[in-house]
């Protein structure tokens, strides 16, 4: 499995690359962004109140989610993704800081 380190590292770069507008970040690689911070700040919070099990299972889910931009998904079944990314991030936020 991908060490998670690596997984941030690639967020910044990707982060950076946007900020030079070097990068277009579609739809696809939003959603799998915040996908990615929710299940992973839950995995973290289930590692302090729940279980490592179910951590780790958080944390497998966290890193799978790098799959989603090259899955051929059609997002009308979500109703509005944008809406989904957006709460889904701000809740991961919510949960890190709650956290720290």
């Amino acid at each position: 499995m991908i060490p998670i380190h690596y997984i941030g590292w690639m967020i910044i770069l990707l982060a950076l690359l946007r900020l030079f507008n070097q990068a277009a970040l579609t739809l696809r690689w939003k959603f799998a962004f915040s996908m990615f911070t929710l299940l992973y700040s839950l995995g973290k919070l289930s590692a302090i109140y729940i279980s490592g099990n179910v951590a780790d299972l958080f944390y497998l889910l966290s890193a799978a989610t790098i799959l989603i931009p090259f899955l051929r998904i059609n997002y009308s079944f979500l109703g509005n993704v944008e809406k989904i990314s957006e709460s889904s991030l701000l809740l991961s936020i919510g949960i890190i800081v709650l956290l720290s």
